[in-house]
């Protein structure tokens, strides 16, 4: 907590005025960060609209899972922290992926309300596609067999979403 309270320009009690214990801090930053990703997601979705669904899709899976990239797992401890992060703030980070992929159902449903894609084509209903861009984004910037790096991910997530848009696009 030292270090913390030193790099905020606080002094340790201070710290302590706002977060009781380390755990509380480390859920708080946690939390902070799934706000910001799923905030520069829709960002990133709404900057991408005109290009169609696929650019759609990418922008919000990329700025979700590309900020976690960018802001932890290019740490040498960045498993760690993860591996923290889902024993203690399991609830927290379930969560914020359910969060995320009802918004990722909305904006399925919307692009095939406005004719963009056609989800009969795969069978498929608007959870169900979410469902699966979603795990398969999950899938995809996991350690195993071997880890990617942030270009190699958003490169296989783009190539990912195009082969599971293509039959679907109107």
């Amino acid at each position: 907590m030292a270090l913390v309270a030193e790099a905020a320009g606080l002094s340790r009690q201070a710290l302590y005025t706002y977060f009781a214990t380390k755990e509380e801090l480390f859920t708080a930053v946690v939390d902070y960060l799934h706000n910001q990703s799923i905030e520069h997601a829709l960002q990133a979705m709404t900057e991408a609209e005109a290009r169609g669904p696929v650019a759609v899709f990418y922008a919000l899976l990329e700025g979700r899972y590309g900020y976690f990239f960018e802001h932890i797992y290019i740490y040498t401890h960045g498993t760690e922290l993860v591996a923290e992060s889902n024993r203690q703030c399991g609830e927290l980070n379930l969560a914020a992926t359910r969060r995320f992929q009802s918004i990722l159902h909305d904006i399925v449903e919307r692009e095939a309300a406005n004719g963009r894609i056609t989800l009969a084509r795969g069978g498929l209903q608007a959870d169900a596609f979410a469902d699966l861009l979603l795990r398969a984004a999950y899938g995809l910037k996991g350690r195993e067999p071997y880890p990617l790096s942030l270009e190699a991910f958003r490169a296989s997530l783009q190539h990912m979403i195009t082969l599971l848009t293509a039959s679907l696009l109107s």
